[in-house]
């Protein structure tokens, strides 16, 4: 749920404000694929957004760590390198393990 999301992100800002890290923004979608929104990857909305968000973003000079294909394909729309991290710890088993 949203709810469920926004304690995960709770959660994980305040462990990366410990460790001295800071996150600006944090951007999710919302919606069901069958809702065929902009935001929903494969397509780039969310990349979109916080480039609208944070003007001084370069596409051509940032990188994207992804843990599926569609976190690639995003990226690649709008000309972001990409790197997909291993299936071996994917953000599921990274949420699994900080909510436990």
């Amino acid at each position: 749920s949203v709810k469920d999301l926004e304690v995960l992100h709770n959660r994980m800002l305040v462990d990366i404000e410990i460790s001295s890290g800071k996150i600006d923004a944090i951007y999710y979608c919302p919606h069901l694929a069958s809702d065929d929104c902009s935001c929903r990857k494969p397509k780039s909305g969310m990349l979109i957004l916080a480039k609208k968000d944070f003007p001084d973003i370069d596409f051509s000079r940032s990188i994207l760590l992804g843990d599926s294909e569609t976190d690639i394909i995003s990226a690649n729309k709008v000309g972001v390198d990409s790197v997909k991290l291993s299936k071996k710890y994917t953000l599921a088993d990274w949420t699994n393990h900080i909510l436990s």
